[in-house]
């Protein structure tokens, strides 16, 4: 029973590490331009940039926008997939998606589906 009951908590354990290594670093996101990740975060900020070309809104990932290594953003055509008003500094989330990078910025992930952005807090909703 002791050897069940030990190989048990190993498997536990053991699957536990493996969630927590199947994310990407926000950090290494230059080095993983063109693979497809996924990364986990806070929510540092959200804006809207009504005045730059396509209105797209950006998600900001633990730190302010000048300091990220890596863009999250969401074209204005793809906002209603996403509910921009539930998302709230300091909320956990899962961003997954593509790095891509245009020459001349930062890297970035363009979210256009909703199961793109997971929001880990479950007593909150997307809709």
């Amino acid at each position: 029973m002791k050897h069940i009951i030990f190989l048990f908590t190993l498997l536990l354990l053991g699957s536990t590490i493996v969630a927590q290594a199947s994310f990407d670093n926000i950090h290494s996101a230059s080095e993983k331009v063109g693979e497809f990740v996924k990364i986990r975060g806070k929510i540092y900020n959200t804006y809207y940039a009504n005045k730059s070309e396509g209105q797209p809104t950006f998600v900001n990932l633990d730190v302010y926008y000048k300091n990220s290594p890596l863009t999250i953003l969401i074209p204005r055509n793809r906002a209603t997939e996403f509910n921009l008003h539930s998302l709230k500094k300091g909320m956990e989330v899962i961003i997954s998606g593509q790095i891509v990078q245009e020459e001349g910025y930062k890297p970035s992930i363009i979210l256009m589906e909703e199961k793109q952005l997971q929001i880990m807090d479950t007593s909150i909703s997307m809709k």
